[in-house]
């Protein structure tokens, strides 16, 4: 079984991101400009869209947040 390499979008990904949206360009075509999956920008656009529009730094401040939260969760071993 072969691993999948995750890594979280970056700044530069995001900007990207909001100037590709702004150009009407579709998902797929920003997926393939950016050098990740087309869901990975289907669920970008989902959880950080404000008023129904894409705001890159919402995203990234959030993004930061969220993993600043996740990592000071306990984890439960079994």
């Amino acid at each position: 079984m072969l691993k999948k390499n995750f890594h979280h979008m970056t700044y530069e990904q995001r900007c990207q991101m909001h100037i590709l949206l702004s150009m009407e360009k579709t998902q797929r075509e920003i997926a393939l400009e950016i050098g990740v999956s087309q869901s990975s920008i289907s669920r970008e656009i989902v959880r950080n869209s404000r008023s129904y529009r894409y705001d890159f730094r919402f995203a990234h401040e959030e993004s930061v947040k969220r993993r600043s939260c996740a990592s000071e969760i306990p984890k439960k071993m079994k």
